[in-house]
C-alpha cells in the first residue's frame, strides 16, 4: 500500500500556486503616475508658439514613438499608465509619420510571446507571464517592423516601433523611464528619433517608486 503525506504534498502546491500568482500578477496592479507643473509664465508663450507638451516611454533602450503629445497642457498635468502591453505589424518605420498597424494587435505580458504568421496575422500570445520584463515577437510573414502599444489614460497607445525591418525573433524590454520636453509639431503616435527630443528631461522610476514631479519653469525643466 502507498501512503501519501498530504501536508507535505499541500505544501508544495502551496508554493507553486503562490509562485505563480506572483508571477502572473507581479506589475499588474501597480500605477504609475507622473505630475508635470508648467509655470503659469510659460503657458502662454508656449500655447502662442504651437508648442504640444510631449512625453515617450522608453523600450530596447530608446524613445521612438510619441506616447502623448497635444496642447491640452495646464499649470498642472497628471499622467498616469499602468504596465500593459500589445505587439502588432507596422509597414516600417518612418520619423514624422504616424504609427499605423498594418495587423491586428495582440495583448502581451512580459515572459510571453507571440507569432506573425505567414498570412500577417498576429497570434495569441504564449508561454507564462513573469518579472524578466522581456516579451518577444516570432514574425513569419514578411520584413516589417514590430510595433509595441502601452496604456496611458487607461487608453491603448503606440509607445515604440523597431527602427528596422526584419523577420525572425524580436524581443522587447520596455522600463518605466519617461522623457518629457515641448515640440512644435509632434503629436501622439508620431515616430522620432533621438534628435525630435531638445530641452528635455529623463525621469527614471526604480526601487518602488512609483509618483514624480517634474516642472518646467523659465525655460528649464526640474525635477522635484
Amino acid at each position: 500500500m502507498t501512503f501519501i503525506r498530504l501536508p507535505h504534498s499541500f505544501e508544495i502546491i502551496q508554493n507553486i500556486a503562490l509562485y505563480f500568482l506572483h508571477e502572473v500578477n507581479y506589475k499588474s496592479m501597480t500605477t504609475y503616475q507622473l505630475e508635470v507643473q508648467i509655470a503659469p509664465s510659460d503657458i502662454r508663450r508656449l500655447k502662442e508658439g504651437g508648442y504640444n507638451l510631449c512625453i515617450a516611454k522608453k523600450v530596447n533602450g530608446a524613445y521612438s514613438v510619441i506616447w502623448s503629445g497635444d496642447q491640452n497642457f495646464a499649470p498642472s498635468n497628471t499622467f498616469e499608465w499602468v504596465d500593459e502591453y500589445q505587439v502588432f505589424g507596422v509597414d516600417s518605420f518612418k520619423v514624422g509619420a504616424l504609427v499605423k498597424a498594418a495587423t491586428n494587435s495582440e495583448d502581451i505580458q512580459p515572459g510571453q510571446s507571440c507569432v506573425l504568421d505567414q498570412n500577417g496575422v498576429m497570434g495569441v500570445a504564449t508561454g507564462s507571464a513573469h518579472s524578466t520584463g522581456r516579451f518577444s515577437v516570432l514574425n513569419e510573414y514578411s520584413a516589417i517592423s514590430i510595433g509595441v502599444s502601452a496604456k496611458l489614460f487607461g487608453e491603448t497607445r503606440p509607445v515604440f516601433v523597431t527602427p528596422t525591418s526584419t523577420v525572425g525573433t524580436t524581443t522587447f524590454e520596455p522600463v518605466d523611464d519617461i522623457v518629457v520636453w515641448f515640440s512644435p509639431m509632434l503629436t501622439t503616435g508620431t515616430m522620432i528619433s533621438g534628435a525630435d527630443i531638445t530641452t528635455s528631461i529623463e525621469v527614471k522610476y526604480g526601487g518602488g517608486e512609483t509618483s514624480k514631479s517634474v516642472r518646467f519653469s523659465d525655460g528649464n525643466w526640474a525635477q522635484e
